[in-house]
């Protein structure tokens, strides 16, 4: 399965962006293609990807202002994370934290069949909360 995951945190920086590379390294391990797009964690006009170990880690471009990223409202990640799936064909998007960063994108992919996950975490709810775009999930698996 193609699966694409976003948070707007930095690459192992946050609760966000470590539990999205680890649920990202086992999908990876149970054989499937997986890119995890993460924030920058300092200014970059460019988005870039790179391969460890079969998986596929996007960094977006960003202004690289702390605030910005931390909130998810950094207006050159959000145009980067539009692009991106704008340009890929996956089946599942799962989406950590709710900031517009996030949000639009994987709204864009469920906009167009993709199954979108939506995970979040805060201090009140440590485990978290998965919804799902049932009616999509339900397509995809008939």
């Amino acid at each position: 399965m193609r699966i694409l995951i976003l948070t707007h945190s930095a690459y192992q920086r946050g609760a966000d962006a470590v539990r999205a590379s680890l649920l990202a390294r086992a999908l990876v391990d149970r054989g499937h293609v997986v890119e995890l797009v993460v924030s920058p964690a300092e200014r970059r006009r460019r988005a870039s990807r790179r391969l460890r170990a079969g998986l596929t880690i996007v960094t977006t471009a960003g202004l690289g202002h702390p605030a910005l990223t931390r909130w998810g409202v950094d207006p050159l990640e959000v145009a980067s994370q539009l692009h991106l799936v704008g340009s890929g064909m996956w089946q599942v998007v799962h989406s950590f934290g709710h900031r517009p960063a996030v949000l639009l994108a994987a709204q864009r992919l469920q906009r167009k069949g993709v199954v979108w996950l939506a995970d979040w975490a805060g201090h009140l709810l440590a485990a978290g909360i998965t919804c799902s775009s049932a009616s999509a999930a339900d397509s995809q698996m008939a």
